[in-house]
């Protein structure tokens, strides 16, 4: 699998929409997610796995619960990859 496309709402400290383009990033077959401590890393991560998933397994044991951010009302995850 290789990611494309990545925008998330609402999750975790994702308060406003936010869309990462992996498509450059991975165009030599490798890239790196990097950024001070809390600045979001794991929760891109989460966002791909509760699009594949429908859980993280992280938080609170396989729940939805305590994902959304605390400001709004729902969580929005797209996720666009290729295989092969």
């Amino acid at each position: 699998m290789r990611p494309l496309h990545l925008r998330l709402s609402g999750l975790h400290s994702y308060r406003e929409e936010v869309a990462v383009d992996f498509s450059a990033l991975g165009q030599f077959g490798l890239f790196g997610i990097f950024g001070e401590i809390g600045s979001g890393k794991s929760t891109l991560l989460d966002g791909i796995t509760l699009a594949l998933y429908g859980v993280i397994d992280r938080v609170h044991g396989r729940s939805r619960h305590g994902i959304v951010n605390h400001h709004v009302n729902r969580v929005e995850v797209t996720f666009r990859f290729a295989v092969g």
